[in-house]
């Protein structure tokens, strides 16, 4: 199933008037537009990336249309995701350029308590080591303290009207999987898991869908790890 496809079976199954529903589920709030926050890649559920593309990026043809010079900031930010933390590339100046369909991540995160951020926070560094774990034990490489140790702060500055414990995350999550569910029983995706992040998306279902197979998933995580050695992080 294609791209266009896998959009129309989600308006179809209804996917993206449900989200709307989960998003409207979080607590509004005021935010100074600081955008601290804008610097990772935020993890998110397929029917969301798909609700973005819809959203943004489907021309009057019904085409993904995405310029050159997109694509060239989401590649950059991919191939150096392990030697520098950046600032998300969909921001424009210091404006999100998706935040009508921006993912969940994007929409609870003043909105947590701070036991929730520091848990998320946790579940990150989880993660960041297990990536550490994976190369080093692959090929002797080790990703420099600023990607590994990097921190968004909590955001004191976000006025909010009421705040999501671990419990409200999480049965928020729930529900971002059963749409995802759906859209797999229709063979829009290959399997359930949830560790697909904005620029990964797009790189995998956009980016390397236009390139005519000149570029490839394999040939930009091998250039990732060039990267890596050109900055002299190889173990001797």
């Amino acid at each position: 199933m294609n791209l266009k496809q896998k959009i129309e079976v989600s308006e179809q199954l209804g996917l993206f008037k449900s989200l709307d529903l989960i998003y409207k589920a979080v607590p509004s709030g005021t935010c100074d537009g600081c955008t601290r926050c804008c610097h990772e890649s935020v993890n998110l559920s397929n029917v969301e990336g798909l609700n973005i593309i819809a959203t943004y990026f489907l021309n009057q043809e019904g085409d993904v249309s995405v310029t050159k010079d997109r694509s060239d900031r989401l590649l950059r930010f991919f191939l150096r995701e392990w030697v520098d933390a950046m600032k998300c590339p969909f921001l424009e100046g210091e404006k999100c350029s998706i935040y009508q369909a921006r993912p969940l991540p994007c929409r609870i995160f003043g909105n947590r308590t701070e036991e929730a951020y520091a848990e998320n926070f946790r579940r990150i560094q989880l993660q960041n080591q297990s990536v550490q774990r994976s190369l080093f034990k692959s090929e002797g490489l080790r990703l420099p303290r600023r990607v590994t140790a990097h921190k968004i702060g909590y955001c004191q500055s976000y006025v909010r009207t009421s705040t999501l414990d671990e419990e409200a995350v999480n049965a928020l999550y729930d529900r971002l999987i059963q749409l995802d569910s759906r859209l797999y029983f229709e063979g829009g995706i290959e399997d359930l898991s949830m560790n697909a992040h904005l620029v990964g998306f797009f790189v995998d279902e956009v980016i390397l869908e236009q390139s005519f197979e000149i570029v490839n998933r394999t040939l930009l995580d091998e250039l990732k790890r060039e990267m890596l050695k050109n900055i002299n992080v190889a173990v001797k």
